[in-house]
């Protein structure tokens, strides 16, 4: 279970017992791993807890040690379990367990938490997690990552099309929408540079859609008396924001979306022009201008894995 950190300790010090900084080289590009720099307090003084095996660490090492997301396992009822520990800074107390989109469990904790603590804990909610796993497979099935390569399936307003990446030599072809398929000019056919093209292609329409329902929609709110300026940003917790200059931000994801959702998205923005915050006020806006949203928010919170996939 300590494995991993012990063979980071013993890079990190070199023969002759002076610290190493060959870690950087030697584990910056392990694929499991993210790596994430934990710094000494003496408010987390089990850290030494994590390398029993090694002699004593000096304060001058744990400056230096680069902690990774450690991947563990645990076995229920002849069932595996793996799951990925992830020792967050910003935690102080709480430690948070989830299933992740593409059916991994993350467990996020303080860095005061050992990882003996955290296999038991794991044990404890195992059973869970395998059944609300299997359900999540069956109902919806995992997000995997996109790969970016021909006939792959892409959202754009609601709808599946396959990815049609076409050469600079057949430009013929226009880009764009065209027999369920979606044409996309490339001039590399590696999968980085279809993806930078599409996301191009994805922020030309974006910025065209939302424009068009931002407008159309602030015509039926009383409150809004001009059309509010508009940004577009990737976010990965929210589909919008607003503040109190009147700019309106939205997910370039709600272009994956169908309409709908982008109209309730829109409008939820344009209530918190009249009311910054979610109050009973903010809500009796939105059952005023949209009645139906709750139904149409529990939807988009259904799908938000796929259409924010990446």
């Amino acid at each position: 279970m300590f494995d991993i950190l012990y063979i980071l300790y013993s890079r990190l010090r070199g023969n002759d017992g002076m610290p190493s900084l060959s870690i950087f080289s030697q584990y910056h590009s392990m694929p499991r791993f993210r790596m994430t720099k934990v710094r000494w307090s003496p408010r987390h003084p089990r850290m030494q807890d994590w390398i029993p095996s090694a002699p004593a660490v000096s304060m001058y090492d744990l400056n230096r040690l680069y902690i990774l997301m450690i991947k563990q396992e645990v076995i229920v009822a002849g069932r595996s379990l793996c799951y990925c520990v992830n020792f967050n800074r910003r935690r102080k107390t709480r430690s948070l367990i989830k299933i992740l989109p593409d059916g991994g469990v993350l467990v996020d904790v303080p860095v005061s938490v050992n990882l003996l603590q955290i296999r038991h804990w794991v044990a404890e909610q195992a059973e869970w997690l395998l059944r609300r796993r299997d359900e999540i497979k069956t109902s919806a099935g995992f997000v995997c990552p996109l790969s970016y390569i021909e006939d792959e399936e892409h959202l754009f307003l609601g709808e599946r099309y396959r990815l049609r990446p076409i050469s600079h030599r057949h430009h013929l072809q226009p880009q764009g929408i065209s027999a369920q398929s979606l044409h996309i000019h490339i001039a590399n056919t590696d999968p980085d540079s279809i993806k930078h093209r599409l996301w191009r292609w994805y922020r030309e329409q974006a910025r065209t859609v939302f424009q068009q329902r931002l407008a159309d929609l602030s015509e039926t709110v009383r409150w809004v008396e001009f059309v509010p300026e508009l940004k577009l940003r990737k976010m990965r917790r929210r589909w919008g924001s607003c503040n109190s200059r009147g700019l309106v931000t939205l997910n370039t994801h709600l272009i994956k979306a169908p309409v709908e959702f982008i109209d309730y998205v829109i409008l939820h923005e344009l209530c918190h022009l009249r009311e910054l915050n979610h109050s009973r006020r903010f809500y009796r806006l939105m059952d005023h201008v949209l009645p139906e949203w709750r139904s149409v928010k529990q939807r988009l919170d259904e799908r938000a894995d796929f259409i924010g996939n990446e």
